[in-house]
């Protein structure tokens, strides 16, 4: 099939996506399936040259099980019939950011969960309504900085089985590491080894429909996908900040960075 549509055609399919998204997003149903025991995550080390297929495969292979179980609870979620439809067009034709795209792909490819519903939970931090986290950063009086974080996600009880750490790499040497959920592209917390780490923290809009539109409409970088590449792309904490300063992400957020140097530490 081949689509030809107009920019007017597409404006609508953007408009379309963003009402199903807010309507999602006002849903306060929370459903709890149940207790999960908590778990030590695994640590995974792979190639940042590789293909997000090949990256993405053994992570997969350890979680699949209790993705499923995450999507089940998503399912139980009021999401009105037909909200996933043209999601994957909308996604693979429209959208901006490719490379997220592609992750979420391979995700999708390998899980044997569906692409659309993936696609949307890597939005998590722009529709959700029930976040909430805490960064925090002490400087020692000889101008060391502490930097930690706590995730206050409503639906702990399932994203604490999976939580893993993935080291990247150039070759033999170790570039970045994060924290994050299995079935997210993006990051929450990592470290740029030998220059600074960042985590985010919510901070809430007056309008967070806002958030979407950033994302869907004005194509905004993804707020989570911001952290992940800084740590990708930046070698320095002077590098690091004024990226996080200066780029228009997806929802207001703040980025809490630290350095290695004496006095590095920012809220941003």
């Amino acid at each position: 099939m081949v689509y030809n549509y107009s920019i007017d055609c597409n404006s609508s399919m953007k408009l379309l996506i963003l009402a199903l998204f807010l309507a999602v997003s006002l849903a306060e149903i929370i459903p709890h399936p149940g207790p999960v025991d908590s778990h030590a995550p695994l640590t995974y080390k792979v190639q940042i040259s590789d293909p997000p297929s090949k990256r993405w495969a053994p992570i997969i292979r350890d979680y699949n099980a209790t993705l499923h179980r995450f999507l089940a609870f998503v399912d139980l979620l009021p999401i009105p019939s037909g909200f996933y439809n043209g999601v994957e067009w909308y996604a693979k034709n429209q959208f901006k950011h490719q490379d997220f795209v592609a992750e979420v792909d391979a995700i999708a490819s390998l899980s044997g969960l569906p692409f659309e519903k993936i696609f949307f939970l890597n939005f998590m931090y722009e529709y959700s309504t029930f976040k909430a986290c805490t960064g925090i950063l002490i400087r020692t009086a000889e101008g060391k900085v502490i930097h930690g974080r706590n995730l206050d996600f409503e639906m702990y009880e399932l994203l604490a089985k999976l939580v893993t750490n993935v080291e990247y790499y150039k070759g033999e040497e170790r570039i970045y590491s994060v924290d994050t959920i299995v079935g997210s592209a993006f990051a929450l917390t990592g470290i740029r080894h030998g220059a600074f780490a960042i985590n985010c923290d919510t901070r809430k809009a007056k309008d967070f429909s806002k958030d979407l539109i950033s994302v869907l409409v004005d194509n905004a970088m993804p707020t989570l996908w911001t952290l992940k590449k800084t740590l990708e792309e930046e070698t320095s904490y002077a590098a690091a900040t004024k990226r996080l300063r200066t780029v228009e992400t997806g929802g207001p957020v703040y980025f809490i960075i630290s350095g290695v140097g004496r006095d590095e530490g920012m809220v941003i």
